[in-house]
């Protein structure tokens, strides 16, 4: 019968010569090309520090996003005490009282808080308490249930 020619010996090796790494028990010791070597771990510390770097200004845009989430929020609290009534100048940095009339759904700002009032208080639902900075906007100090809903509402 004559041999196939698939029937090679298990040791077989084709082109034993152009192989970087050793195809036999007997042949030279294989040590890895040191440059190779070092431009993996070159490559691993330059993706270690590029990830660091990404990380950093992810979190610095997070930060960011959320300073300007509260800039809008304050300048949408501004609008809405705008709208109020009141009859006095405000005094920046002055703790002041925001109530929401139950009828008109309109607004009143008010130098007297909701635990000052002897008998209930005329101006409706309680809101929060607010402080004006000295950029014209308006900063929540306390805040009751119904502010949260207060502050997602469209400006009429």
């Amino acid at each position: 019968m004559p041999p196939a020619e698939n029937d090679k010996p298990l040791s077989f090796v084709e082109n034993r010569n152009l192989r970087e790494h050793p195809t036999e028990t007997n042949a030279p010791a294989f040590r890895p090309d040191p440059l190779s070597v070092d431009r993996s771990e070159a490559l691993e510390a330059m993706n270690h520090h590029a990830q660091e770097q990404i990380d950093r200004l992810q979190e610095q845009a997070q930060l960011l996003l959320r300073q300007a989430q509260e800039i809008e929020a304050r300048v949408r609290l501004a609008e809405q005490i705008a709208k109020a009534q009141y009859r006095f100048t405000p005094v920046l940095l002055q703790p002041y009282h925001l109530y929401e009339a139950a009828q008109s759904k309109s607004h009143v700002l008010s130098l007297i808080g909701p635990e000052e009032w002897s008998n209930s208080c005329p101006y409706g639902s309680y809101l929060a308490c607010v402080r004006q900075l000295g950029d014209g906007t308006w900063e929540p100090l306390e805040r009751s249930d119904s502010f949260e809903t207060f502050q997602t509402l469209p400006a009429p």
